[in-house]
């Protein structure tokens, strides 16, 4: 199957649309990125038509990788016909695939095969090689010891996607089930009928936590399987909310960086810094126009913190959740924050 030609006969747009969207989702751009900041490239694209791509990309990428194992799991067994192959190859979907698949997909099961399809396979490898040095509760918690099981998502969601795009990059094989909701997820999990549970990281920290009795314990693994931001969306035409929403976040950083914290805010009030004496509200008139009184930043860290305390105590080391700061960090502390110096 030409994935890019059945992309561009879906979406009705050009071959070299496609063919550009596609490269920047392979070099790791996310879709927000590419919809706002690539547009030239994709002959603009909207963000429906490139969420829309992505979604369908990964399947079709995920039905050629399923076609390629059925062919291959029959031919092994020297019952594969030209017929068969033809429509096999010819299938749209999964499910087509799955149902040609089953009169030959292997009857008995063996101790074997079930410890394989919980994904113990890997690990028996390394113990039977003694390809570790680490202790075997050690080894046995990481990604690699449950290659090929399956995985608990929500349907059409970015946690799915990134199992398929795991998948393609490290050759996995990791088989998602998905669901239509988190919760519905979280039953299959604890039901056992996959051993991996995928969510974002704060989701999974509260589960673990929640989770207290011996038959319904759970570990995250170390393993990140992707990185995505959370963007904030307010409407466009109120141009006032989208300024100060922007500055309440960049007032935030800003305190941190300037180590204005809300326990020493009143110390910095009275420094003859004027960037510093603006932003904690000297200049009477700079915020009226936008509703807010001078001192409003001032009054948010002594009350809340900067962005580095908020997030210590929300999410970091002093809540249960014990997130490291990681890209959410200052920029200048190896993360991903950036903010806008105020004069």
């Amino acid at each position: 199957m030409d994935i890019i030609l059945k992309l561009k006969e879906e979406l009705n747009v050009e071959k070299w649309q496609v063919e550009a969207a596609v490269k920047l989702i392979d070099e790791g751009c996310t879709i927000p990125f590419i919809s706002r900041y690539r547009k030239e490239a994709t002959g603009s694209l909207n963000d429906e038509q490139l969420r829309t791509l992505h979604e369908r990309l990964l399947y079709l990428r995920n039905l050629e990788d399923k076609k390629n194992q059925v062919l291959t799991s029959i031919e092994e067994q020297g019952k594969l016909t030209p017929e068969l192959k033809k429509q096999i190859l010819d299938a749209k979907t999964l499910v087509v695939v799955e149902d040609l698949y089953r009169p030959y997909r292997p009857k008995r099961r063996t101790r074997a095969i079930i410890a394989k399809e919980k994904g113990l396979e890997p690990l028996a490898n390394i113990i039977m090689l003694q390809m570790t040095k680490k202790p075997l509760e050690e080894e046995a918690t990481s990604m690699a010891a449950y290659k090929g099981s399956n995985v608990c998502a929500v349907k059409n969601s970015e946690d799915l996607n990134n199992i398929y795009e795991y998948n393609r990059k490290f050759e996995a094989e990791f088989k998602p089930l998905s669901f239509i909701n988190a919760a519905k997820a979280k039953e299959a999990f604890f039901l056992n009928r996959c051993p991996l549970l995928t969510a974002n990281e704060i989701y999974l920290k509260g589960l673990a936590q929640s989770v207290v009795t011996k038959d319904k314990s759970m570990e995250i693994l170390p393993e990140i399987v992707a990185y995505r931001p959370i963007y904030a969306y307010v409407n466009k035409e109120n141009i006032t909310l989208r300024i100060v929403s922007k500055w309440i976040l960049n007032a935030l950083l800003l305190a941190e960086a300037q180590n204005i914290t809300s326990k020493n805010v009143d110390v910095f009030i009275g420094l003859t810094d004027n960037s510093t004496r603006n932003l904690l509200g000297a200049e009477k008139k700079l915020w009226l126009d936008f509703g807010l009184k001078p001192d409003w930043v001032q009054k948010a860290v002594r009350e809340l913190g900067n962005y580095g305390e908020i997030y210590e105590r929300n999410l970091g080391k002093d809540s249960d959740n014990k997130i490291e700061r990681d890209k959410n960090n200052l920029i200048e502390n190896g993360g991903l924050m950036k903010y806008q110096p105020f004069i």
